[in-house]
């Protein structure tokens, strides 16, 4: 995973949650706009009047679609193409800002969390990630300890961290939201890694042009 931020992403983004926050909303955890996402994609298209020549060139920009059916998560040249259009990342943050101005959004759909703002409070009110092991049915050993002494289906817990954010903000009710004007910047999908990798080894030099103005 190779993330790249830029001088407004956290400003932005700490903004928007104590904006959230002041508001009254129980919050889960508040995303910035990320380019190579299957989610906030269509944020970053949508936002540089982009949306039309990548329909036209890929296919219809859908984020409430299971990730292995979008073209942002398998596609390395769909990759190449966004970050093509995302540098200098500076400059290009600087147009979510003017956009954008303190715009959020909901998030409808499971998250990654890659780059998420949250409170340890939070962590602490869901009793912190859940993982497979021991406490689960079917589960060879079980190890009873005070920390680890119920038994629940597999099939009623989620698998990881990333399923657990998404499990327990839904759960208890805690938005899960997108920072409009906070863009960062994701290189890769798995399926897009290897390819994407090469491309920023003969680009790397793009990726700091601004800074050295």
């Amino acid at each position: 995973m190779m993330m790249f931020f830029n001088k407004l992403y956290i400003k932005n983004l700490l903004d928007a949650y104590k904006r959230l926050r002041e508001a009254g909303f129980d919050i889960g955890f508040v995303a910035p706009v990320l380019n190579v996402n299957n989610v906030t994609y269509y944020h970053f298209l949508k936002t540089l009047d982009l949306l039309s020549e990548y329909e036209a060139l890929f296919e219809k920009a859908i984020f409430i679609r299971n990730w292995t059916k979008q073209a942002i998560w398998l596609d390395p040249q769909v990759a190449r193409w966004i970050w093509e259009r995302s540098l200098p990342l500076n400059e290009t943050a600087e147009k979510f800002n003017y956009k954008n101005k303190e715009q959020i959004d909901v998030i409808p759909v499971r998250f990654s969390i890659q780059l998420i703002l949250f409170e340890k409070s939070f962590l602490e009110f869901i009793g912190g990630m859940v993982s497979p092991g021991p406490k689960f049915l079917g589960d060879e050993n079980p190890q009873e300890t005070p920390q680890n002494n119920i038994k629940l289906p597999r099939l009623l817990v989620p698998f990881g961290d990333e399923e657990s954010m998404n499990f327990f903000a839904d759960i208890y009710m805690a938005g899960r939201f997108i920072a409009l004007d906070s863009f960062a910047g994701h290189l890769a999908y798995a399926p897009q890694r290897f390819y994407m990798i090469e491309w920023f080894k003969n680009n790397k030099e793009k990726f700091v042009e601004d800074i050295r103005k």
